[in-house]
């Protein structure tokens, strides 16, 4: 689906849309995360209808009052950390409807990649990075590839790039991964290995067990 712009790269033959992407199944994929963003709205519009106490009938009929409570900040973040994704996700799937294929220079491939990375980023720690400590994507990618064949691929075709280019944007591997379609892979593979966990703090949107899968999930339908 994603193409890299002929100036970038001329030698490499754009992606083509497989079988498996139909326009009838790309429009399905979108009404299904309308669905998903409706449902994140409501929930929003509910919690702020929330007062600090309501009242309830129990089964005998009296009332009492039952204390509700909002979700804490951690909570809250990550929601939004997951809307912003679908956004994106449903971006890219509505221009891959009116177009065979989508550049990965254009704005929404790097609007998508600036998600992706932002839910990465939640929680992690800097000081367990190692050599490659600074607090990136980047960074943690190198910690990645040293257990994941596919993101060991991405990591080196990111080093030839940077290479290439003289520049090491913290997207570059983001974008080189939707173009090899590893990413929703590397994600899960993030989510989901017990020996990378400890690179996370606890609360970290990559280690809750439904947002966290939710991640990768949705990256799959942008292939």
């Amino acid at each position: 689906m994603f193409e890299r712009h002929k100036s970038a790269d001329q030698n490499r033959r754009p992606l083509q849309r497989g079988r498996r992407t139909s326009e009838t199944r790309r429009g399905s994929v979108v009404d299904w995360i309308n669905g998903l963003t409706d449902n994140n709205q409501r929930e929003e519009n509910e919690w702020d209808r929330v007062d600090s106490a309501a009242e309830r009938r129990t089964r005998h009929g009296s009332v009492v009052s039952v204390e509700e409570l909002a979700p804490d900040e951690s909570t809250q973040h990550k929601a939004e950390l997951i809307a912003k994704l679908k956004r994106e996700v449903k971006m890219i799937m509505e221009e891959a409807v009116t177009k065979r294929q989508v550049d990965l220079n254009s704005p929404y491939v790097t609007s998508l990649c600036s998600a992706v990375e932002n839910c990465l980023m939640d929680g992690l720690r800097r000081r367990l990075l190692g050599l490659f400590g600074s607090r990136s994507s980047l960074a943690l990618l190198h910690t990645v590839a040293k257990t994941n064949a596919a993101a060991e691929l991405v990591l080196a075709k990111t080093l030839e790039i940077n290479e290439q280019t003289g520049s090491a944007h913290h997207l570059i591997w983001i974008r080189e991964a939707l173009h090899m379609r590893t990413l929703s892979q590397i994600v899960h593979h993030i989510a989901s290995a017990k020996s990378l966990r400890r690179l996370f703090d606890n609360s970290a949107l990559m280690l809750d067990r439904a947002k966290g899968g939710m991640v990768a999930a949705l990256l799959c339908e942008t292939y």
